[in-house]
Order: structure tokens, then C-alpha cells, then sequence
């Protein structure tokens, strides 16, 4: 006897009837597709980046392997269990048409016969139970666990009831089925043989067997066409959003501004729905509402007024209710207040823990540089930051006849003196013009540059600011400006290679530059480090005491990936291991900085680097290294609040190998 089944037993041949029921629920999910896309046609155009080979190689990172669901393991499982469940049971269902609707008519042949039968019967089993405890995963975590970054809704309520009811229903046919054939292959079944054992017991006539088996059967076919006819009317519409967002995500990394061109004229920003590109609007349907950019946001965390998942949700929903309006709605001011825009301190925490790609952080900056370029609507203390930098070329108005002031007493050759110099070492403004520490800081690093012998140089006068924070601001006509500057500057003098301690300053050269036509080396202060103590160019002379933690900045971790390197340094010139904070890494906590609110006055809430400095003195370490000026700054200002001075020591990376490498030269 060979291994088979029918597949309409029981329900005679419904086959037009199922097509025609069928048919019916695409048209409807393909009309409600439909919506969503003319949405995302009130976009502008836009051509994706990247080669369609290595957009397919993110989408499969994305489906397949769920690279980036898993970081949290219970919804990452539960949400695995549901995806590969269902598809499993998907491709079974497809696998049945292909044999009913092509193999069958036109050439007369089956293939769920025989061996093939018993292992498709055994995956579609074991599967359809991954996917029954993901669902009952996800009604736990939803209804009883309940955490607070999940909104439920009711809908959410009846899709996972409609996956059990599928589900349960699929057993229950399939137990039935086994119970009154009783075929000697049903432990092949085992889901199935469980449930047969069970239902015979209950129900003991082949007659009411069959009957229940019709009900059920009706059941799971009407549970499984509504689902259908609900994706594109629910959370499920993710399913293909999601993927279509991930397969067309910009291979650069993480947000890299593409420039905007003012000779096209207005709009500078993004002030209406449809200033947004298509993949912008794409990228806020494509949102699953899991809130882990919410979860993760330290603004957020510090109970400030800005809530990343909501600004996605409200501007999604003026996007859904857009042509219900006469006139449009101003996106900042009307839909995201100006607050919520401000308090971002663009540490990218949002984008990188969002499994989908969706980019809070994008969207914030685009609707700044509407609020400054076009309505001139910005903090006073910001004002004042852009003038600065319009008419000195540094945020602190300092001015360039002081700008080298910091590298007296210390071998630091210029540039306009001379072009024979290897390397640009680039100090940027807050090293260099800041105040006696972080001159100080920037001193130090000289030093170690010339302990190892290294031929550089610098700009001094001639630097101006990189223009990060007019860029973070939302002054790209500012940015563009002294970007170009910097540009030309560093090509009339030559310069290919150059090296920085500043993370903001690295970030934008290295990633932002380019398409302004600056496509130099650039290399991180922090890396250089760990490269000369592996060449043996600096050695430790005397190690450092004291139990430290590493702070990770933002622009250095999570935009550009470093965080191997800072750690080796410090284990090569600390006497103590490294004591990691609970937040640290990619999870590291912003210190408060980004985004201009280095500047920034009062906001609501706490101040980030006071969440921080809690999160330090949780740890029980000696002291704070830090890999950014920023960061040293904002978390100095926290202790001397908290009045912490003499018990925990802010410091920076060039501080310590200073110190640990005091007189060592290099000899070749």
C-alpha cells in the first residue's frame, strides 16, 4: 500500500468552490496592496542605492536567517517559530496546487505518494507545531508578560486568535482524517496520530468523525482566506512592507545624508508628507511597531518628550489619512512638535536595534532642516551655534587665529609651512579650541604621534569645523559650505591620509565626504592606537592603575563599527582588566551630546549623561574612559554635579597611553 491521501476526502469536490473563495480574498488583499502603494507613490523619486545581487543578499540576512530578530532572544525565537511555521505550511499548501492544478491535469502524474509523502507529512507536522508554540509565545509575551513598549491593539488580538484557529483546526482534520482511514503510516503524522488518539476517544462513530472533520475543515479554509484578505489591513502587511524595505535599504552605512542640490530650489527639507522620497514613505509602513527603538532610545530612557516609534507612527498615519485632506499638514509643528525633534541626539540606537531598518533618525534630521533652512525655527543657543559657524568656522566662535594655539611646546608641523608631511592629523574644534582639558587631550595625542614617530602635520588655522553638528542640526547649506571648504583646502595642500581623535569628525569624513568629492583615508585615533602597540611603535612602560570601564561613543561604535580596538589598547596599558557596563557596545548609552545638544539648554526630562553616570557608578569602577571630547565633557559636567570628583575619574583613551608610554620613542 502506498503511502498517500485524497485531498478533498471527506468535503466532495468543492475544488471551484475553494478557487472561487480563493480568489475572491486576493483580489481584495491586491486591492488593499494597492492602497499602500499609491501612498507610497505620493513620494518623491528615487532610485535605490546599491547592486540588486547585494540588496538580495540583505533581504535573505533578513528572511532567512533573521539576523537581526534574534538579538532579543524570546521574540526573536517567537517570531522565527511563526515565520518558518507558517512558510513551511505555505509551501505545503503550494505543493498540493502543483500537483492538483498542473501535475495531475496535464500529465497525470502525483508526487505526494510514497516516501516523498511521509517526509512532507512528518515537516508539515513538526512545523505546524513551531509555528503553534510561536503563537502561543506571542500571546504570552502580548497578554501576560506584557511589556510596556507594546501597544495592543484588537487587531493584533485577532490575528494571532485566526493563526491558532488555522492552526488547531489543521490537527484537528488532520487527527480526524487518521482516526477513521486509519492509514499504517500515521505515526509519519505525529502532531496528527496525537490528536487521532485523542478525538477517537471522544468521539467513538465514524459518522460523527466525519462530520466534525467536514466543520473543521470549512473552518480552517475560512481562517486561512481571512488571514489573507487581512494582511494588508493589519500588522501582518509587514510581512511584505518589511522585505521590501530591508531589499531596498542603502547598502552605506547606517544614515549617511545624501546631499541635497539648492540649485533645484525648495523644498530644503522635509516640511509635507510628500516631501518624503517613495522609500521614505516605504520605510514608515514598514514598521512592525515591536518599539524596540523606543526600548533602546536614550532620550527616551531619560524621560524626555521624544519617543521614536511614535514619531514613526504619526507621521505614518498623517501618510494613511493624506488624501482625506484638502490642504497638507506642516509634518513639524502640526503631526511632531518641535521638541520631540530637538531632544534626538542622533546616537543611531533607534536604527541599529530595529530589526526591519526603519529610520526614526532620518526622518528627525529631514524635518529639522525644514524648521532651519526654510523657516528659520530654531533654538535661540542654535542660532547662535550657526552664526559661529557661518562667520568664524568653529561652533564656539573662536575664531582661527587661536587654533593652534594648543600644539605650542609640541613637534606639530603645518601644512602651509610645507607639503612633504605623510599624514593630517585633524584635531577639530572641540580639541582644539574647547578649554584646557581638552587641550590638554588633544596634547597628549600629539605627543603619542610623535613618541612613535609618525610624519604628520596639521591644518591649524586653516582648519575649519567638519560640520557635523550644522549637518545634525539641520543646516545643510551651512554643512555644504565648510564641507566644501575642507575639501579644497585639503587637496590644494595634497593631503590623501588623515587621522582623527574626534568620533564626529572621523564619522563625517569617512562617510559624508565623499559624495562632496573628499574620498580621503581616514583613519580613527583609536584604531591608529591599537595598530602602533601591535606594531610594537608605542610600548607601555608603566601600566596604568585602577579598575576602568570603557564608555563606546556613538560615531564611533555604532556608526562606523570600532570596538575591538579601544578595548586592546586599554588591555595593553591597564594593570586591571576592563570592567564592561551592562549597556556597552552596539547597547552602549549615549552620553547626550549628538545632534547639537552639546548646546543645547534646558529640556525636558533628565540629562542623558546623568542616566549614564547612574549606569557608571552601578559598575563600582575607579573611573570613566572615554574615546570622544564630547562624551569626556558631558560625563566630567555629570560628576561635578553629582559631586563624584574624588571618587570616580573621567578620563580619555590619549590620556592614559600618554601616561602609560611616557618616554618610550620608537627606534626602527
Amino acid at each position: 500500500m502506498t503511502p498517500t491521501r485524497e485531498i478533498f476526502w471527506n468535503v466532495a469536490d468543492v475544488r471551484t468552490t475553494v478557487y472561487l473563495l480563493a480568489g475572491v480574498s486576493l483580489v481584495i488583499a491586491l486591492w488593499g496592496t494597492l492602497r499602500h502603494y499609491r501612498r507610497w507613490r505620493q513620494g518623491k523619486e528615487g532610485k535605490p542605492s546599491g547592486h540588486f545581487f547585494q540588496r538580495l543578499k540583505f533581504l535573505g540576512q533578513f528572511l532567512i536567517g533573521h539576523e537581526r530578530i534574534l538579538r532579543e532572544r524570546y521574540p526573536g525565537l517567537m517570531h522565527l517559530s511563526i515565520f518558518w511555521g507558517f512558510g513551511i505550511l505555505f509551501l505545503g499548501t503550494l505543493t498540493i496546487a502543483f500537483q492538483e492544478d498542473i501535475l495531475r491535469p496535464l500529465f497525470g502524474s502525483t508526487i505526494l505518494q510514497g516516501n516523498f509523502y511521509l517526509i512532507y507529512g512528518l515537516l508539515l507536522d513538526l512545523f505546524g507545531l513551531l509555528a503553534l508554540a510561536g503563537v502561543v509565545m506571542a500571546l504570552y509575551r502580548r497578554y501576560v508578560m506584557r511589556p510596556r513598549r507594546l501597544d495592543n491593539r484588537p487587531s493584533d488580538f485577532l490575528i494571532l486568535s485566526m493563526f491558532l484557529l488555522i492552526l488547531v483546526t489543521g490537527f484537528l482534520i488532520e487527527g480526524l482524517r487518521l482516526s477513521v482511514l486509519k492509514p499504517p503510516w500515521s505515526l509519519w503524522e505525529p502532531v496528527g496520530w496525537l490528536f487521532a488518539k485523542m478525538l477517537g476517544t471522544l468521539w467513538t462513530t465514524e459518522t460523527s468523525q466525519t462530520n466534525l472533520h467536514r466543520v473543521f475543515w470549512w473552518i480552517h479554509l475560512m481562517a486561512s482566506l481571512g488571514i489573507i484578505v487581512c494582511i494588508p489591513f493589519s500588522n501582518l502587511f509587514h510581512i511584505l512592507s518589511s522585505s521590501l524595505n530591508v531589499f531596498f535599504r542603502s547598502p552605506r552605512p547606517f544614515v549617511a545624508f545624501e546631499p541635497i542640490d539648492f540649485q533645484k530650489g525648495p523644498p530644503f527639507g522635509v516640511n509635507t508628507i510628500s516631501d518624503f522620497s517613495w522609500k521614505g514613505l516605504l520605510n514608515l509602513d514598514a514598521c512592525t511597531r515591536c518599539g524596540r527603538c523606543q526600548e533602546n532610545c536614550p532620550a527616551y530612557l531619560s524621560e524626555r518628550s521624544l519617543n521614536p516609534k511614535e514619531i514613526v507612527l504619526d507621521l505614518r498615519g498623517c501618510m494613511n489619512g493624506s488624501s482625506r485632506r484638502k490642504s497638507p499638514l506642516s509634518l513639524p509643528g502640526d503631526v511632531i512638535s518641535e521638541d520631540k525633534l530637538w531632544d534626538c541626539t542622533t546616537c543611531q540606537a533607534c536604527i541599529d536595534v530595529c530589526p526591519v531598518d526603519v529610520d526614526p533618525y532620518e526622518k528627525i534630521v529631514s524635518l529639522r532642516r525644514s524648521l532651519v533652512m526654510e523657516k528659520a525655527m530654531l533654538p535661540p543657543e542654535y542660532k547662535k551655534i550657526m552664526k559661529n559657524l557661518e562667520v568664524f568656522g568653529d561652533p564656539f566662535g573662536a575664531g582661527s587665529l587661536i587654533r593652534e594655539d594648543w600644539a605650542m611646546g609640541v613637534n606639530a608641523r603645518r601644512f602651509y609651512q610645507g607639503r612633504d608631511i605623510e599624514t593630517l592629523f585633524w584635531v577639530g574644534c572641540t580639541g582644539a579650541l574647547y578649554d584646557e582639558r581638552t587641550k590638554e587631550m588633544t596634547l597628549a595625542a600629539a605627543k603619542i604621534l610623535n613618541k612613535a614617530e609618525l610624519d604628520f602635520g596639521i591644518l591649524g588655522k586653516l582648519e575649519l569645523c567638519c560640520g557635523d553638528p550644522a549637518r545634525r542640526m539641520g543646516d545643510e547649506y551651512i554643512f555644504q559650505k565648510i564641507a566644501k571648504q575642507n575639501v579644497h583646502t585639503l587637496k590644494e595642500y595634497g593631503i590623501r591620509r588623515l587621522v582623527t581623535y574626534c568620533p564626529h569628525c572621523y564619522n563625517i569624513f569617512r562617510n559624508e565626504y565623499p559624495p562632496l568629492g573628499g574620498i580621503f583615508e581616514v583613519v580613527s585615533f583609536t584604531e591608529l592606537l591599537c595598530t602602533l602597540f601591535e606594531e610594537k611603535r608605542l610600548k607601555t612602560t608603566s601600566k596604568v592603575d585602577g579598575l576602568f570601564t570603557y564608555h563606546d561613543p556613538c560615531y564611533l561604535g555604532r556608526y562606523n563599527g570600532i570596538y575591538d580596538a579601544p578595548r586592546k589598547v586599554l588591555e595593553a596599558i591597564l594593570t586591571s582588566n576592563m570592567k564592561e557596563m551592562a549597556l556597552s557596545r552596539d547597547r552602549t548609552f549615549c552620553c547626550g551630546g549628538g545632534g547639537g545638544n552639546f548646546w543645547r539648554g534646558k529640556a525636558t526630562g533628565r540629562r542623558l549623561e546623568e542616566v549614564r553616570m547612574e549606569q557608571v557608578t552601578q559598575s563600582r569602577v575607579d573611573g570613566l574612559v572615554a574615546a570622544c571630547p564630547f562624551c569626556e565633557i558631558m560625563f566630567d559636567s555629570a560628576v561635578r554635579q553629582r559631586g563624584l570628583e574624588n571618587s570616580l575619574k573621567i578620563t580619555s583613551i590619549v590620556k592614559l597611553v600618554h601616561q602609560a608610554t611616557e618616554s618610550v620613542p620608537f627606534r626602527s
